[in-house]
């Protein structure tokens, strides 16, 4: 139920991220076989989640989906009380 709560937060992710946080590229030997990971990050959502993306190919195949995760940004949740404290 988790990681169908943050589908809605895939797409946004995927289209808009500027750069590869991080890049994996491992060789399965009973399949004989590449296997690549993408990991896209991006603040999404409208509680400013930082949201982590993974992409896989496996060999010369498509780039599909593998997984999503999320981690709140701190950072950003401090500044927005740090700016209603400001104000009020």
């Amino acid at each position: 139920m988790y990681k169908l709560g943050l589908l809605p937060l895939v797409i946004p992710v995927i289209k808009n991220a500027n750069e590869i946080y991080k890049y994996n590229k491992i060789f399965i030997k009973k399949e004989d076989k590449e296997v690549e990971y993408w990991e896209l990050r991006m603040v999404v959502g409208l509680q400013r989640t930082l949201t982590r993306v993974i992409l896989r190919r496996r060999g010369s195949g498509n780039i599909t989906f593998y997984s999503v995760m999320k981690k709140k940004n701190k950072s950003i949740v401090s500044k927005i009380k740090k700016t209603i404290s400001e104000e009020g």
